[in-house]
């Protein structure tokens, strides 16, 4: 246990280094290496808690940069609706004729396509031959 807590204490892991620190010393009580063992105890939980409070500052720094670009943001909206409203309008471009529409063209082409169907599946073979039988009623060819 002595040695996983040694590879925590490298990693530094500082929690799961103590557990193993406290565990070592629970199996062994009368260790010969306690007072090394208490002291690396002490030492990672100052590293610990150093870690703990360094990452705290970060996360209170992200904070307000955070809440800091939400104003910028709020503030350049601002701006941009106030010159919007001193912005004249501009008259409206004159509509492209229904030819250079995408709709217009899907349209005739759907149509075509009709037309085409349509028009191969009536030339076909007049001639139907119904199939015998009392369950040959229907023809799917």
């Amino acid at each position: 246990m002595f040695n996983i807590a040694q590879c925590h204490f490298q990693l530094q892991h500082w929690d799961r280094a103590i557990f193993f620190f406290e565990g070592y010393l629970r199996e062994l009580p009368g260790a010969s290496n306690r007072a090394l063992v208490d002291d690396l105890i002490n030492e990672a939980r100052q590293r610990g808690e150093s870690q703990r409070k360094a990452e705290r500052d970060r996360l209170d720094l992200e904070r307000e940069r955070l809440e800091l670009e939400r104003k910028d943001k709020d503030r350049a909206a601002a701006e941009r609706a106030r010159l919007a409203l001193r912005l004249e309008p501009v008259a409206a471009a004159p509509g492209r004729p229904i030819y250079k529409k995408w709709w217009f063209w899907s349209l005739v082409g759907g149509a075509v396509a009709g037309i085409a169907v349509t028009a191969a599946a009536s030339g076909g073979d007049s001639r139907t031959v119904l199939p015998e039988g009392s369950l040959g009623t229907w023809d799917r060819r």
